[in-house]
């Protein structure tokens, strides 16, 4: 783990599937992260997300009632009097078509990590949200953090596209 001590990290596990989120949890206190708040639906998150100070979420998409892309949107748009809407959230799913992962990245996701998942898998996206945070964005309809992940390219600009006018880059 390159020297990592993760036990500082409080955790929010929301999946529907009670194995998976004990799966998860487990994983997660294996690697040394102790305080994991463990949600089976969305609306159990939300309030576990208004009453702690969590500092990264693992949300599963296909989930009963209100599903994981819906939540990620009421963290970003700061549904419900949540405070957290720059919070890391890694998506947790079976749904791994490109489509799948576009709509994920479209909604304000973090990462992805596809099921089924090793412990390996985890730390390596919690390493890349440590070493490689990404800002968060704000423009056309569109809060999370930024999309773009290739190198940059030679455009000059102080944006990458043309029609980034009214973009914002907001400080975490």
């Amino acid at each position: 783990m390159r020297g990592y001590d993760f036990s500082g990290l409080t955790c929010l596990v929301v999946d529907d599937s009670r194995l998976m989120g004990m799966l998860l949890t487990q994983t997660l206190n294996s690697i040394g992260i102790e305080r994991v708040f463990t949600c089976g639906k969305a609306q159990e998150a939300i309030e576990v997300l208004r009453a702690n100070d969590v500092d990264l979420v693992f949300l599963d998409w296909e989930m009963a009632g209100l599903d994981g892309i819906e939540l990620l949107a009421s963290i970003r748009k700061g549904d419900g009097g949540l405070h957290c809407r720059m919070v890391p959230v890694i998506m947790v799913t079976a749904k791994t078509a490109e489509k799948d992962v576009r709509v994920a990245r479209d909604a304000g996701v973090t990462e992805f990590l596809a099921k089924p998942f090793s412990a390996e898998s985890i730390v390596m996206r919690l390493i890349t949200v440590v070493e490689k945070p990404r800002p968060f964005i704000k423009a056309h309809g569109y809060f999370g953090p930024d999309r773009r992940r290739g190198p940059k390219s030679d455009f000059d600009g102080p944006f990458q596209r043309y029609d980034d006018h009214d973009l914002e880059i907001v400080e975490c």
